[in-house]
């Protein structure tokens, strides 16, 4: 076979021109439409996932005269594909919360969902199918002593504690405007524990998607006892905007920040896997954080 193509190929070559051109242009093509061939084959490969482990997750955020509210429900394996059937398996109602304060030990009670819908609470992106561990009782004002979590399920003891940061005092609110007179609102407000790292949560909002401002920080690179905080010039005449000042805990900062990376890295295959920096000890992930709002309404001029 080689021989007889080495002849073919020498006959090639000794030909004219047009016809030694013309014969390497079938050559080309043939070898080309093989390898295309080699290409299309497909051969199925299946891959053996091993099963994941179901982790307990955890929520709660602490608010001067709300009430108690724990989320407690379970991880669910990134490539399961969801099925509304199997959203029970997410639940966790026979759970036992406790969470005590000051000497004094409450016990929440379950509440399940009532509809699968975006939960309000103050974590970016994440939807929730649980139900609500809740104790219609007010939580204090009480800024100094901590609070502490306990949860028993699925055979772990699941542990937390945090303290509610106290508000903050917004001293002066303006509203700047650009060149298309469209309105910034700009807030300055005290520093309250100048000698330490203060956190803080960010909204400004006036109920369309595009205009909203929502972010956490540190005041780090302030350096002055007076904090400044402007939004982007998103407003027009005739807004109503709600701005909201959260003083936050260093830990909710973390965790805040950590699902927000994970989030962006979901959509972003180029992205380095993050994972969730977490306050509870136990053999869960999650939150628990305490935290006071300061609220203001301001209704851009006409």
């Amino acid at each position: 076979m080689y021989i007889q193509l080495r002849v073919f190929l020498k006959e090639i070559w000794n030909a004219k021109r047009k016809v030694r051109i013309y014969c390497l242009c079938i050559i080309l093509c043939i070898i080309g439409a093989l390898i295309l061939i080699g290409c299309l084959r497909e051969n199925e490969v299946v891959v053996q996932l091993p099963e994941s482990q179901r982790t307990l997750v955890v929520e709660a955020y602490l608010e001067p005269d709300s009430i108690y509210r724990v989320s407690v429900s379970r991880t669910q394996p990134y490539f399961e594909i969801p099925n509304p059937n199997d959203l029970v398996k997410l639940l966790v109602p026979d759970a036992l919360v406790t969470i005590s304060h000051q000497g004094k030990v409450d016990t929440l009670t379950y509440f399940p969902p009532i509809t699968f819908a975006p939960d309000p609470r103050p974590t970016p992106g994440l939807f929730y199918v649980t139900g609500e561990y809740r104790l219609n009782k007010k939580i204090p004002a009480n800024f100094t002593e901590p609070f502490k979590l306990n949860i028993r399920a699925d055979g772990k003891n699941i542990t937390a504690q945090t303290l509610i940061m106290p508000p903050v005092v917004i001293d002066s609110l303006y509203i700047l405007y650009d060149n298309r007179q469209r309105a910034s609102i700009r807030i300055i407000w005290q520093d309250p524990n100048p000698s330490k790292l203060n956190y803080y949560r960010f909204i400004a909002d006036n109920g369309k998607a595009d205009s909203l401002n929502h972010f956490v920080f540190s005041d780090r690179l302030l350096s002055s006892e007076k904090q400044i905080l402007s939004t982007g010039y998103n407003y027009k005449a005739g807004d109503t905007v709600y701005v909201r000042l959260y003083h936050i805990t260093e830990e909710y900062y973390n965790f805040y920040r950590s699902v927000s990376r994970a989030i962006s890295a979901n959509y972003n295959p180029l992205s380095e896997p993050t994972s969730i920096k977490s306050n509870v000890q136990g053999g869960a992930i999650g939150i628990f954080t305490g935290f006071s709002q300061t609220r203001k309404r301001v209704i851009i001029p006409r």
